[in-house]
C-alpha cells in the first residue's frame, strides 16, 4: 500500500524507532520504507506528523497515514474535514504501553551491555510468527528473547502498564475506528485456511470504508494474494477488535513498586504473586510468600503495602472486580474513579 501511494508522488507517515524512542515520521522514497516496517508495541509520539499530512494534503499530494485508531481518530479530529487523498489504516491494537517503563528498559539494557540500543524488532520470526521473539539490537551486536522471559514483552501482554484510556477504548471496530483499511494479523487462520499457513504471518485485511475497497481492489490485481472470509473468523483471534483488554488490577500498583525497585523486580514480583496465588487457590490452604531474600526489597515492598494509596486502590478494584464482571461498566467506572482515589489517598497520606 504504501508503495502505491509513494509510486504516485504522495507520501506516507507511520510509527520508527528513532533514537531509543518511538515516534512517527514522514516517508518520502521506498528507501525509508524499512522505518516504519514491523510492530511497535510502545507509545508512538506523533511530533508534527499531524501538521505535515495536512499541508501535504493542502497541496494535493496522497498521504498515507497508519497507526492505532485513536492516533487516526486524533489526526481527523485535527484536519476537521474530510479529504480524498487520504488514506487512514490502523492496526488492531492490544494496547499502548508506557514510554516510561520502555526507557527504563532500553537504559536497563544499556548499562548491562555497554552499549546503545539502536533498534528493536518487537517481532523477530527466526523460530516462526507463533513463536516470534523480541530482538534488541545493539551498536556491535544483538539479543533475542523469548517473549515471557523478556520483562517489558511480560508486562506488555499481561496489562500492567498499559494507558489507563486503552482499558476503555472508544476507538475499536465497533466503536469508532473510522480507518479506511484496518491490518491485523490473522490468528487461528490454520483452523480453516491451512492452506494460507506457513509460519510466517498472515495478515488479516479488513475493508472498513469505501475509499479502502477502492483503493485494495486497485494494487491487489496483481501485488496481493488474498482470499476473502467473513468478519467473524477474524474477530475470533483478535478480540481487541471489539473490545478493550482486560484491566490488570495490579495496574494500580504496578508504578508504586517499579519507580523504587525497576522493571525487572516489578514483573517477577507479580509473575510470582499470581503463581502463588494459583498454587493457594489449587491447593485450598495457605502458602507461605517466599519471593525474596533481599531486605532492602523486602522492607520497600512492605512499606508500598501498607500505604493508604496502595490499600485504597487495591480494596477498590476488589470491590468492582466482586459486582462487575469485565466489561465497559467495570472499565468505565474505575477509570472515573481511578485519579479521584488517587487525589483522596495523597491528601490522607499528607493528614
Amino acid at each position: 500500500m504504501a508503495n502505491e501511494i509513494l509510486s504516485g508522488g504522495g507520501c506516507v507517515f507511520g510509527a520508527a524507532y528513532v533514537g531509543r524512542d518511538v515516534g512517527h515520521v514522514k516517508i518520502k522514497n521506498k528507501k525509508s520504507l524499512y522505518k516504519i516496517r514491523g510492530s511497535k508495541y510502545v507509545q508512538s509520539s506523533i511530533n508534527d506528523c499531524y501538521k505535515e499530512a495536512k499541508k501535504s494534503l493542502e497541496l494535493g499530494r496522497k498521504v498515507l497515514f497508519s497507526g492505532v485508531p485513536c492516533q487516526i481518530e486524533g489526526l481527523k479530529n485535527f484536519l476537521q474535514k474530510e479529504y480524498e487523498n487520504l488514506l487512514c489504516i490502523s492496526v488492531v491494537c492490544h494496547g499502548v504501553p508506557s514510554k516510561k517503563v520502555f526507557r527504563h528498559q532500553i537504559e536497563t539494557l544499556k548499562n548491562e551491555y555497554g552499549s546503545d540500543v539502536v533498534d528493536v524488532s518487537f517481532r523477530n520470526k527466526e523460530k516462526g510468527c507463533k513463536n516470534y521473539q523480541i530482538e534488541y539490537k545493539f551498536e556491535n551486536k544483538s539479543i533475542k528473547k523469548e517473549i515471557w522471559k523478556d520483562e517489558y514483552m511480560i508486562g506488555f501482554l499481561k496489562n500492567y502498564y498499559l494507558r489507563e484510556s486503552c482499558y476503555d477504548c472508544k476507538y475499536r471496530l465497533f466503536e469508532k475506528n473510522t480507518a479506511d483499511i484496518i491490518l491485523g494479523d490473522f490468528w487461528g487462520i490454520e483452523e480453516n485456511h491451512s492452506d494460507f499457513d506457513d509460519n510466517k504471518g498472515v495478515s488479516a485485511v479488513i475493508i472498513n470504508s469505501k475509499r479502502g475497497e477502492e483503493f485494495f481492489n486497485r494494487i491487489s490485481v496483481d501485488k496481493i494474494y488474498y482470499k476473502k472470509v467473513s468478519l467473524w473468523e477474524i474477530e475470533k483471534g483478535n478480540l481487541c477488535l471489539t473490545d478493550s483488554v482486560l484491566l490488570n488490577e495490579e495496574r494500580f500498583n504496578f508504578f508504586d513498586i517499579f519507580d523504587k525497585m525497576g522493571l525487572k523486580f516489578t514483573i517477577d514480583y507479580f509473575v510470582k504473586n499470581e503463581e502463588l496465588k494459583k498454587i493457594k487457590n489449587d491447593m485450598g490452604s495457605e502458602v507461605p510468600f517466599i519471593f525474596s531474600k533481599n531486605v532492602r526489597a523486602e522492607q520497600e515492598l512492605l512499606e508500598i503495602s501498607n500505604s493508604y494509596k496502595w490499600k485504597f486502590v487495591t480494596l477498590l478494584s476488589k470491590y468492582f472486580g466482586f459486582v462487575f464482571p469485565h466489561g465497559t461498566y467495570r472499565r468505565k467506572i474505575i477509570r472515573m474513579s481511578f485519579k479521584g482515589i488517587i487525589r483522596i489517598s495523597e491528601k490522607i497520606r499528607r493528614w
